[in-house]
């Protein structure tokens, strides 16, 4: 038997012979729309949980990351604050205290930093909590569907 068209490409490249094919179409037609969809469905349904879970992840991520580096900040303006009372003490007049001014001017740099990381923290966990809301309302809707859809099968 010749096969003709696109097929018959595939079964001289694959050195498939046309049996097999013949039998790959016949449960390919068999497998009903329904099973494909449902499939589909479920295939869906399980990325949209991979992704909720990344974006958990990344929420957790960014929570610790700021910590991390607010704790960070804190030691880096504790040093200076060492630093400021060892100035005042070793140096005398007029240059320990420009020395003390400019090193308190760094302190209040930190906490402006520390400052913008918070609310940067923030927004960041913002933007991910929305996009996870959308992700768990989109699941659920796939999941009502993929229910509706056994029911319509099942019944």
């Amino acid at each position: 038997m010749e096969l003709q068209g696109f097929m018959s490409d595939i079964v001289e490249k694959q050195k498939i012979n046309s049996a097999d094919v013949q039998d790959i179409l016949k449960k390919i037609k068999n497998m009903s729309q329904d099973n494909i969809l449902e499939k589909l469905q479920q295939e869906k349904t399980v990325s949209l949980k991979d992704s909720i879970e990344d974006i958990k992840k990344l929420i957790g991520q960014r929570e610790s990351l700021s910590k991390e580096l607010l704790t960070d900040m804190d030691k880096i303006k504790f040093e200076v604050g060492n630093i400021i009372t060892r100035v005042a003490t070793e140096l005398g007049g007029i240059e320990s205290k420009k020395e003390q001014i400019m090193l308190k001017q760094k302190q209040v740099e930190i906490e402006e930093v520390k400052v913008q990381e918070k609310l940067n923290c923030w927004r960041d966990i913002a933007e991910l909590k929305k996009e996870l809301r959308e992700r768990e309302q989109e699941l659920k809707e796939k999941e009502t569907r993929l229910d509706m859809l056994d029911d319509l099968i099942g019944g």
